[in-house]
């Protein structure tokens, strides 16, 4: 079985020049998280993932977690300090 890899941008998040802290922590807009569902149910349906690698930031931990609720298969999330920048 071959393997994929399959790069995601996190979904839409606050404007940094709207938010009142930093980058690190700006969370996902409500359209963000509602374009994340539908890219999740679009990628469930090409890919059986079973790992997700992810930065650390808010908004990269939201996307991440819905895009892996849509994966039966995905055992973990893997946090990687580098990918953030």
């Amino acid at each position: 079985k071959r393997k994929q890899i399959i790069l995601v941008r996190h979904a839409k998040a606050v404007e940094l020049i709207d938010f009142h802290g930093l980058d690190f922590h700006r969370p996902l807009t409500e359209k963000g998280e509602f374009s994340a569902k539908i890219i999740a149910d679009i990628l469930s349906d090409l890919s059986e993932a079973e790992i997700i690698l992810a930065s650390p930031s808010l908004r990269t931990k939201k996307t991440a977690q819905i895009i892996a609720d849509q994966f039966p298969k995905v055992q973990k999330i893997e946090y990687i300090d580098n990918l953030y920048n």
